[in-house]
């Protein structure tokens, strides 16, 4: 295995070369529009796309008056293009002039509500002219920051407080309140900031975020599943695509998701150009959970594809060891892992050869776990990754032909669905396939993206440890 302690990826964008041959588009103005797959889950959405416009008030329209006029022949040519659920943009149990006009203001920005589905799936009726906003853990910090609402934003909880001078200018760190554990919130302190929306990081206690919060709304977007690789079921784009409704930004929003799917569509392209049987084992796991703390735990959670870290996987044109286990192994299981004894998927037997394992440093809970390596986008030096690494090499399940890294927390809890993380595991896992790509240019546009101005991820910041050797 290669140590060389090497910050971040450096490398050469080779136009034309490598499979696929992309050359990789300068910036995130320059990309090019795509199609981006998914039925908005936005109310006024009647004709079933991606986007609000003047159309579905038009085919509303339409469907009014066919209705009024018993044209049985329109109402039968709607049939397969309206959806009469989403047509009732104002949420009143009827379609009529009323929605016509819900969906006029959404599309020139003037509606003070509007109704969404939020990431559960669940109707919610939400304040358009939100101007204070809260935000928990960092996909939802860093969705705002994309979507240029800094200004908007009061405060943030524990994690991303402690970035708060990478984040924000010095002037907003210094203005930025401390959400504190939202886990487990202080609902008093919360009150004070007289938040107007509240965008939550997971749901366990989002009844009680609602009921005690006062005045505002409390919502789960779905940043938390992305699942982007199937784009019309992924919450994380809906839940961009929705932000953009809901602070009246819909045009940087659908830029943004545009540019991660392009990137997106680049690397799976090259993922699936590899025969599956030429795709390198690979297992994502948690440092410092389980096994991985000191060895003496004897299970494991690995990562499933549908969590950003199993979607790096399938991006980066890995085979993910999860897909090997049998049901009859795994004693638990949720929406991003399954838990199963360390023997099933290390040991004498093992195809692994690849091991990626997520550090939290600063969790959810409002704990910081002095165990877990210093990483990201603040630290420079290696020296607790180099000692981090060495004790997971340490194991006795690890074998020494085994490439185990440790990657930043950002790449799951961040606002970039496992497609940052599968360039840089592409770089690692499949050197040749993935020459073209360069991880660090497109971190550094992502910086670009939340407005963070003089950083370089080129020169600062630990992403993945150890990275390759130029």
């Amino acid at each position: 295995m290669n140590a060389k302690i090497i910050a971040v990826i450096a490398v050469v964008v080779l136009v034309g070369a490598g499979v696929g041959g992309y050359a990789f588009f300068k910036n995130h103005n320059e990309s090019n529009k795509i199609k981006i797959d998914v039925n908005l889950e936005v109310f006024g959405n009647a004709d079933k796309d991606d986007k609000i416009t003047n159309d579905d008030a038009s085919m509303v329209e339409k469907y009014i008056k066919a209705k009024n006029d018993n044209d049985q022949a329109t109402l039968d040519e709607l049939s397969s293009k309206i959806s009469t659920e989403f047509a009732d943009a104002n949420r009143d149990g009827k379609i009529d002039n009323d929605d016509v006009e819900q969906i006029k203001q959404i599309v020139s920005g003037t509606e003070k509500h509007i109704w969404i589905l939020d990431g559960q799936g669940n109707v919610k009726k939400v304040n358009a002219e939100s101007k204070s906003i809260g935000c928990e853990y960092f996909a939802n910090t860093e969705l705002c920051l994309i979507l240029g609402l800094s200004d908007r934003i009061k405060a943030v909880d524990f994690a991303p407080y402690k970035y708060r001078s990478f984040y924000f200018s010095e002037e907003k760190a210094a203005q930025i309140s401390d959400l504190g554990n939202m886990s487990e919130p202080n609902y008093d302190e919360v009150n004070k900031l007289n938040l107007d929306t509240l965008l939550t990081f997971y749901i366990s206690n989002q009844a009680a975020k609602e009921t005690k919060i006062y005045n505002c709304d409390v919502l789960y977007l779905g940043c938390y599943n992305p699942d982007i690789t199937n784009t019309d079921k992924s919450a994380f784009i809906q839940g961009i695509l929705k932000a953009g409704y809901i602070f009246k930004v819909v045009d940087r929003a659908e830029k943004y998701a545009d540019w991660l799917l392009n990137y997106r569509d680049q690397l799976l392209d090259i993922a699936k150009s590899i025969p599956e049987a030429d795709k390198p084992v690979v297992m994502s796991a948690t440092y410092g959970s389980a096994y991985f703390v000191d060895g003496s735990t004897k299970t494991v959670t690995v990562y499933k594809p549908a969590d950003p870290l199993g979607q790096a996987i399938e991006l980066a044109g890995g085979h993910n060891v999860f897909k090997d286990l049998k049901e009859k192994d795994i004693t638990s299981s949720s929406l991003y892992g399954a838990t199963v004894s360390i023997d099933t998927v290390l040991g004498t037997n093992t195809t692994v050869e690849y091991i990626f394992l997520h550090m939290v440093r600063y969790t959810y809970g409002g704990m910081e776990m002095t165990s877990t390596p210093k990483h990201g986008y603040l630290i420079d030096s290696t020296e607790e990754l180099s000692a981090g690494q060495d004790k997971m090499k340490a194991l006795d399940l690890v074998e020494d032909d085994m490439d185990v890294r440790l990657i930043a927390g950002e790449f799951r809890n961040g606002c970039s669905a496992g497609v940052l993380l599968g360039a840089f595991m592409g770089k690692i896992i499949n050197p040749d396939a993935y020459s073209s790509v360069d991880p660090v240019k497109m971190m550094n546009e992502y910086i670009d993206w939340m407005g963070v101005s003089g950083f370089d991820a080129k020169e600062h910041g630990q992403y993945v440890y150890p990275g390759l050797s130029a």
